[in-house]
């Protein structure tokens, strides 16, 4: 009869041996502490040359392309598609940091009552845009235009809430300037996307 250890032990030389990269492979991927290394983004030969092309036709030059460039995948799009997929996990992401500023602010006893209405619309719209965002490059499978049109719902989302923070008396202006480069974030989506349609 065969031990427990035995077969384990066989197990193991045959997940190593059949399934798995050879060891070989895996020391070249590995670092010193023996954890697979991850892959760096691509070094292309002219690094962001389709974001300078592209920024050079924008509305707001400066802005497209200190975002843009703070993202390593830029330095290798070569097309609109791939700008709109960085633009559009940027967008995300300041957005989700503007709500969550927003759901902090709501929580908080220092917020005015008159405030507190205004921050729950906001957030909502925040949501409402954010999920416009997120269907931009599943769209782009089915119709190269319905990417701008999610960006731009995600705009008048956006919009609203800017539009509610206006009207408020008592509104900090941390709120309405992290809400603005929320917004130019939306909006460069829009560009990129209307230049796909």
């Amino acid at each position: 009869m065969v031990s427990k250890t035995s077969l384990l032990l066989c197990v193991a030389i045959f997940m190593t041996l059949f399934i798995s990269s050879s060891p070989t492979t895996y020391a070249e991927n590995a670092d010193s502490s023996g954890v697979e290394a991850t892959k760096p983004a691509p070094r292309p030969t002219e690094p962001y040359k389709y974001v300078d092309e592209f920024c050079k036709k924008s509305r707001t030059r400066g802005f497209c392309k200190r975002v843009l460039k703070s993202d390593p995948w830029s330095a290798s799009a070569n097309n609109s598609v791939d700008l709109l997929f960085i633009s559009g996990d940027l967008a995300v992401s300041y957005a989700n940091k503007t709500k969550e500023y927003m759901a902090y602010l709501l929580k908080s006893n220092a917020t005015k009552p008159e405030l507190i209405s205004i921050l729950k619309h906001c957030i909502s719209k925040y949501d409402r845009g954010i999920s416009e965002l997120l269907t931009m490059p599943k769209e782009l499978v089915y119709d190269p235009a319905l990417p701008s049109y999610d960006a731009l719902l995600g705009s008048d989302a956006l919009k609203d809430c800017g539009n509610a923070l206006k009207s408020g008396e008592m509104v900090d202006k941390s709120i309405l300037s992290i809400h603005k480069t929320a917004t130019a974030y939306v909006w460069l989506c829009v560009d990129i996307a209307m230049t796909i349609s």
